[in-house]
């Protein structure tokens, strides 16, 4: 909501959210970086309270921020024909706006994935050590794949780029079930990174679109909720399949899972069913 108040037409937003993927990735490979250095110098119990305080900071610094304090609470119902009100219908209902929300579960799983496959597969070739690379470099991939992302003009609907995007970040990470030792696997991050904030960017552009001038907060929350749900289904599932059948049969499984919601995801996203942000009548839903 504050990304689309900040930037009032399309390439600008899609700009935006390009930098914010960008500083999220970085922190992600810069965190474990400082926390290691933290920790040879202070206690562990202090080194948690450290990045508690920043995140109570920055979120106090943001709501004192011109355009968040210019927010104001929209109006849900409005009357029609006297006495009858309307309402909007709920996001979640609406059969492409689930397809929308099906790259970024994807998304969601792949990091989930990655992030217990990782050490598995290159715990003989040097450990958490080279894990901790090898996922670091991944981060770094999705930073750099969302400045360029941020500053190309990427022909195609929303859609379609979605549908791209989400197969060459599945393609190339499945690459990790048939390469082995700790460069090859770097590489394979690396380049599957390129797709991963590309993929969250035009989910959030789109789901910005999709929600219209009075469910942009909902539709981004929908967005990050498919996305923490895919990363602890990721998580949950790798466990279980990498324990039972080893790490490339995990990593397979779970592509072709994901390649099945794709094509789902294709589908509901190619349905008409009436405006996302279209107000319908709350008796509708009664």
């Amino acid at each position: 909501m504050a990304w689309g108040s900040l930037t009032p037409n399309a390439e600008l937003l899609k700009k935006g959210l390009s930098f914010d993927a960008v500083i999220e990735e970085l922190l992600y490979l810069v965190g474990p970086a400082v926390s290691g250095l933290a920790l040879a110098v202070i206690a562990p119990g202090v080194a948690l309270i450290i990045p508690a305080t920043f995140v109570l900071v920055g979120g106090l610094l943001f709501v004192a921020t011109p355009t968040v304090g210019a927010m104001k609470a929209r109006v849900r119902h409005a009357p029609q024909n006297g006495d009858e009100k309307l309402t909007l219908r709920p996001l979640i209902l609406d059969a492409r706006f689930v397809g929308l929300l099906l790259p970024a579960l994807i998304a969601g799983s792949v990091a989930g994935l990655l992030s217990v496959a990782v050490p598995v597969a290159l715990a003989a070739y040097g450990g958490s050590a080279a894990a901790g690379i090898a996922l670091g470099l991944f981060a770094g991939g999705s930073a750099l794949g969302g400045l360029l992302y941020g500053a190309l003009t990427v022909p195609g609907s929303p859609a379609r780029q979605l549908v791209v995007l989400s197969v060459a970040l599945l393609v190339s990470t499945s690459l990790v079930a048939v390469v082995s030792g700790a460069i090859a696997v770097s590489v394979v991050l690396v380049v599957a990174g390129l797709f991963f904030s590309p993929v969250m960017i035009v989910t959030y552009v789109a789901a910005h679109t999709s929600g219209g001038a009075h469910q942009q907060n909902s539709a981004m929350t929908w967005v990050n909720t498919s996305h923490n749900v895919g990363g602890a289904a990721g998580s949950a599932l790798a466990g279980v399949l990498i324990q039972a059948s080893g790490v490339p049969a995990a990593i397979g499984g779970i592509a072709l899972g994901a390649l099945l919601l794709l094509g789902i995801s294709t589908v509901l996203s190619g349905r008409r069913v009436g405006s996302l942000s279209e107000p319908v009548a709350a008796s509708e839903f009664e």
